[in-house]
């Protein structure tokens, strides 16, 4: 899936709910919203950029690793 993220005012409060809402998941659940997410796609909600951002830093706070990948690429 590719999505270009654009900063904006209140995405860091939005993604931070979405960790609390992660918080006490378990792996498996984990692992469920997460096949769920890539069988649904990224459908240009910004919400569920949101929710993928903060699945992704949960991933690596539990498993170590993640199989969502971001890149931080600048405008020249």
């Amino acid at each position: 899936m590719t999505y270009l993220f654009i900063p904006q005012a209140g995405d860091r409060e939005a993604i931070h709910m979405r960790l609390s809402a992660l918080e006490n998941a378990t792996k498996a659940e984990l692992i469920a919203i997460y096949n769920k997410t890539q069988k649904t796609g990224i459908i240009a909600v910004r919400a569920q950029i949101h929710g993928i951002l903060a699945l992704n830093y949960r991933f690596n706070a539990v498993f170590g690793s993640s199989p969502i990948h971001f890149f931080n690429v600048q405008a020249t």
